[in-house]
């Protein structure tokens, strides 16, 4: 089972970080007295701040980290050891990239000097190479070496040795009382996922192989390699790669193919989607950014399949009786929420919205997600979920739900499904209504509840969703259900209405659309802002695309009651936006 979450970028950033800090440094003094203790990575840490404290000059601190190199190898050894070696030569070859003979003799050197140190360890070496090939990549520094360099983190990567680490890094600890079935489940779960990363890895490795490849002038290798990285395990680079080729050699439609494909991966860059957008329109005239759209959803739905079985929730309750409320934190970089995701999915096919409202927030975690927004950011601070993602919160209480790959669905999904059908069990004294229906761009909402008195610390909550719309995150999913775009009377305080200790409320509210918009568009710079403030300028978010303009025809509005003092919700109502004068857009069983 996995046990991780996606944070947002300063919590990455403030984790990865390994030099910087201004400590004083003697390689030399801190070899003499060495700790019995067995070395960790913060010990490489620690010494590769101390280099950086110890000088400014590039070449001094390459000298200072090739002694460490030697008066410490075993730190070097350690899991993490390899790739932070490499991110500490990144200062060195970007003061050099003027001097390449320069940057070839310390190459000659330092690169040997690693690969000897690491021998016997398949796993950080591999790391090692793909990390500095990937370094000099980026910065067009010694083309062929970092051909070589990948061609060797490719042949250093070894399956058995990948799966053996992860799997001893992420296995649950031993019990006295054995489950027999249940812990056969949970082990294959672990190397299923341990596989997995085996093949994405060992693919990038081979991407990489191919762009360096087809810098060089290695054409035919480049495509054979980007074929091999297909079958391991498609990812973006080899689709925009494979594509270039195909385009270079005049076949722009299979160029075309590999970019939509590129797309659906959610690795894609700005730039990219723009030069697919335009070889689009150039090979479609008069074609619409929207007809590719459509175009690209039916890519998806064609080959991706939710692997969650379910049977429907027994139905003949009374509309009236309890609704559970779900509220879902994922973000579409997260790799831990795919399970969750997929879950949600196929609980909202399970369950009327007469028996599951679902209020799903994207938060940027651990990467830029269009999707997030202001709404996001007060649910996150009300239910302190530290900017972490997945997290889910049934009728207030936070709810443990298994995360991880795909192949956790069903755990998740089960999990989820016995979670909501005993909230379903339970009762209210609480009522809630709530209606909808679009003016133009208004958005007019009427709501009513219904009470015992109480303390006066209720409120009524009125969410506008997004029912389902399409965006590609970095997790590879693509359509992204019940999306809250925005809360009424939301200020710096909160958001909500105050339900008089009487226990009776009636609410007309009205969402202006072009009001929303607005507001998110200018989100994305404010959370950019803010992020880059707050990593004193280390950290620049980009928005690969912006996802702000809201769908009219596919809205719903859901209310809640919510009591500050506990957080419990103690009813939560469900509504299509109706068309004025027109009919729900549903059923009320996602379709």
């Amino acid at each position: 089972m996995f046990d991780r979450q996606c944070k947002n970028a300063v919590s990455v950033l403030l984790a990865l970080t390994i030099v910087g800090a201004p400590l004083s440094y003697s390689v030399r003094a801190q070899s003499q007295s060495q700790s019995t203790t067995a070395p960790k990575l913060t010990d490489l840490f620690n010494e590769l701040k101390k280099i950086n404290a110890a000088t400014t000059d590039p070449d001094e601190r390459m000298k200072l980290l090739i002694q460490m190199l030697e008066d410490r190898p075993e730190l070097v050894r350690l899991e993490g050891g390899g790739g932070n070696i490499a991110y500490a030569t990144n200062e060195y070859i970007k003061a050099n990239l003027e001097h390449p003979q320069k940057l070839e003799q310390w190459y000659d050197v330092f690169v040997p000097l690693v690969q000897k140190t690491l021998e016997g360890e398949s796993r950080e070496t591999s790391e090692f190479e793909y990390r500095l090939a990937n370094f000099l990549q980026d910065k067009n520094a010694l083309p062929a070496q970092a051909a070589q360099l990948a061609q060797q983190a490719v042949q250093s990567f070894h399956e058995d040795d990948v799966v053996a680490r992860e799997r001893g890094r992420r296995r649950p600890p031993q019990t006295n009382t054995p489950s027999g079935d249940e812990d056969t489940k949970a082990e294959s779960l672990l190397r299923s996922d341990a596989e997995e990363h085996f093949h994405r890895d060992l693919a990038a490795r081979y991407s990489l192989l191919a762009t360096l490849q087809m810098k060089t002038g290695q054409d035919t290798a480049a495509l054979e390699s980007f074929e091999h990285t297909l079958k391991l395990h498609p990812n973006m680079q080899a689709y925009v790669g494979e594509a270039a080729l195909q385009e270079k050699q005049g076949d722009k439609q299979q160029a075309l193919t590999l970019l939509f494909d590129a797309y659906l991966t959610g690795h894609m860059g700005a730039a990219d989607i723009e030069h697919m957008r335009g070889l689009y329109r150039e090979l479609h005239p008069g074609s619409s950014d929207s007809q590719l759209d459509v175009l690209l959803d039916a890519r998806y739905s064609a080959t991706f399949n939710n692997p969650v079985k379910f049977s429907a929730y027994p139905q003949g309750t009374p509309a009236s009786s309890r609704k559970v409320l779900a509220e879902f934190f994922t973000g579409a970089a997260c790799e831990p929420c795919i399970s969750p995701d997929l879950a949600f999915a196929a609980a909202l096919k399970r369950y009327t919205r007469d028996e599951l409202v679902l209020l799903v927030y994207h938060d940027n975690a651990p990467a830029a997600d269009p999707l997030a927004n202001p709404v996001t950011d007060e649910r996150r601070k009300y239910y302190a979920t530290d900017g972490g993602t997945p997290h889910v919160f049934l009728d207030g209480k936070a709810f443990d739900i298994p995360q991880g790959l795909q192949s956790h669905a069903q755990q998740s999904a089960d999990r989820l499904f016995a979670g909501v059908d005993q909230a379903l069990a339970g009762t209210t004294d609480a009522q809630v209504k709530v209606q909808a229906v679009r003016r133009g761009n208004s958005i007019e909402v009427t709501a009513h509840v219904r009470a015992p008195a109480h303390g006066g610390r209720r409120k009524l909550h009125i969410d506008l969703i997004e029912k389902e719309l399409s965006y590609s995150g970095e997790n590879g999913l693509h359509f992204q259900p019940m999306v809250v775009r925005a809360t009424a009377q939301q200020n710096d305080a909160g958001s909500g209405f105050r339900i008089p200790a009487g226990g009776s409320l009636d609410v007309r509210y009205v969402f202006d659309l072009p009001q929303i918009e607005a507001a998110n568009n200018a989100y994305y710079g404010h959370y950019a802002e803010e992020l880059k403030t707050r990593s004193n300028g280390m950290l620049n978010l980009v928005y690969r695309e912006k996802k702000a303009v809201i769908d009219p025809t596919h809205l719903a509005v859901a209310a809640l009651v919510q009591d500050d003092g506990d957080k419990h919700v103690l009813q939560s109502a469900f509504s299509d936006v109706l068309e004025r004068g027109g009919q729900h857009a549903t059923d009320g069983r996602q379709q």
